[in-house]
């Protein structure tokens, strides 16, 4: 299955670790684009073509219950997988589907994707 991801996350180490990860998915052929900030990632939604997106809550222009009420808004048909730094912050904010950013690994990101974007938002 190809994949187009958007990733949102502002901080470099993360960015590496989900690049890392996508690249050794078995998820099929991936093509992914980071952005670093809630706007320049509604931004890029808007032009189409992305099928699922990997975010990070807490943004330099976007924070918690904000971020993801703007993704839910802005793009309801796209599947949203928030990059969780504690099981706490699923919590507080009702998502169900999250990966926490420390337990990232190939083939469980991979089996999340294809189930995200086969089932839908």
């Amino acid at each position: 299955m190809d994949i187009n991801a958007l990733v949102i996350e502002d901080e470099r180490a993360d960015r590496v670790v989900v690049r890392q990860t996508l690249a050794s998915t078995a998820a099929g052929s991936s093509h992914v684009e980071y952005v670093e900030s809630l706007a320049a990632g509604l931004e890029r939604l808007s032009r189409g073509g992305i099928d699922v997106v990997l975010f990070d809550l807490s943004l330099p222009d976007s924070d918690g219950r904000a971020t993801l009420q703007a993704l839910r808004v802005g793009v309801p048909q796209i599947p949203l997988l928030m990059i969780a730094g504690a099981t706490h912050e699923t919590g507080e904010h009702h998502v169900q589907q999250f990966i926490l950013r420390d337990r990232i690994d190939c083939h469980r990101l991979a089996h999340v994707l294809r189930s995200l974007i086969r089932h839908g938002p």
